[in-house]
C-alpha cells in the first residue's frame, strides 16, 4: 500500500510538464545540432569554389564553381563554355599541347588579336591549359586582345 501512495505524486501533472518539456529540450537542441552541421558544411563548400571571367569586346561574363580533384584550366573553361552557352573550338595536338581556336566567335590569332589566358594574375601560355591545375579560391581571367 506504502508503494502506490509514494507513486502518486510523482504522476501529477506537473511532472508531466516538465518531462514533457525536458524532451521538447532534447528535441529541439538535437535539431539545432544537425542544423548548425549543415551550415557548417554548406560554409566549407565555399573553400572549394574558384572563378572564371571571359573578358571580350562584346562578351563579358562571370563564372563560379566548384574545384574538382586534378581539375585544369581547361576543365574549367570546358564547363564554363557548356553552362554559359558559349560557343568553345580547341584541339589537343600530337604533343598533348592545347590549341584555342574560337570562343564565342572570337577566332584566336585573327590578325593582331589573341585570347590571353590567367590565373591568379599570372599569364599562362595557351598551350598549358590542360596542365595547369586549378584549386580552390583561385581566379582565371580569359581577354581578348
Amino acid at each position: 500500500m506504502n508503494y502506490k501512495k509514494s507513486l502518486k505524486p510523482f504522476f501529477k501533472k506537473r511532472h508531466l510538464i516538465e518531462i514533457t518539456s525536458i524532451i521538447l529540450l532534447l528535441i529541439l537542441a538535437s535539431a539545432f545540432k544537425i542544423t548548425s552541421e549543415h551550415l557548417n558544411n554548406m560554409n566549407s563548400n565555399k573553400n572549394f569554389i574558384a572563378t572564371l571571367s571571359l573578358n571580350f569586346d562584346n562578351v563579358n561574363r562571370f563564372f563560379e564553381g566548384e574545384v574538382l580533384e586534378d581539375m585544369t584550366m581547361l576543365d574549367a573553361l570546358n564547363m564554363a563554355t557548356t553552362v554559359g552557352k558559349i560557343k568553345f573550338n580547341y584541339i589537343l595536338n600530337d604533343q598533348n599541347l592545347t590549341l584555342i581556336m574560337e570562343i564565342n566567335d572570337h577566332k584566336n590569332e585573327t590578325g593582331d588579336r589573341k585570347f590571353l589566358f590567367f590565373i591568379n594574375d599570372k599569364k599562362i601560355d595557351s598551350e598549358d591549359l590542360n596542365k595547369v591545375l586549378v584549386k580552390a579560391g583561385d581566379s582565371m581571367v580569359i581577354t581578348y586582345e
